[in-house]
This record gives C-alpha cells, sequence and structure tokens, in this order.
C-alpha cells in the first residue's frame, strides 16, 4: 500500500515538474526503463534513489 502511494507520488510530482520518465532517468543517471518499473510498483525502491528522485523533483522525500 504504501509502495504504491509513493510510486503514484513519484509519477505525479514528475509530471507536475512537466519530466518525461526519460528526462526524469537521465538527471538521475538510471534508465527510463527503472523509472517506469518504480512507478509501476515492479521494482522497489531504497531510501537513497527516494532521496534522489525528491531532490530532482524538488520535494521533500519523507512529507
Amino acid at each position: 500500500m504504501l509502495k504504491n502511494k509513493i510510486a503514484l507520488n513519484i509519477r505525479a510530482y514528475r509530471k507536475m515538474c512537466k519530466l518525461t520518465q526519460s528526462e526524469l532517468a537521465s538527471r538521475l543517471k538510471t534508465s527510463r526503463q527503472h523509472i517506469s518499473e518504480i512507478e509501476c510498483c515492479k521494482r522497489g525502491l531504497s531510501i537513497k534513489m527516494l532521496e534522489k528522485i525528491a531532490k530532482k523533483l524538488h520535494v521533500e522525500p519523507y512529507h
């Protein structure tokens, strides 16, 4: 449940920043597929990656 909420929030904030999955992936030095799998709850998310994503999307990771 929490994993799904985090994934939905990542997608929502990415879209609010007007970034594609590819653009976010490039900024994070990862693949578009990795971002897609996170947003679709097909891949787990480390705290470190969550913090990196939050920084690139200009949000607090633990808000």
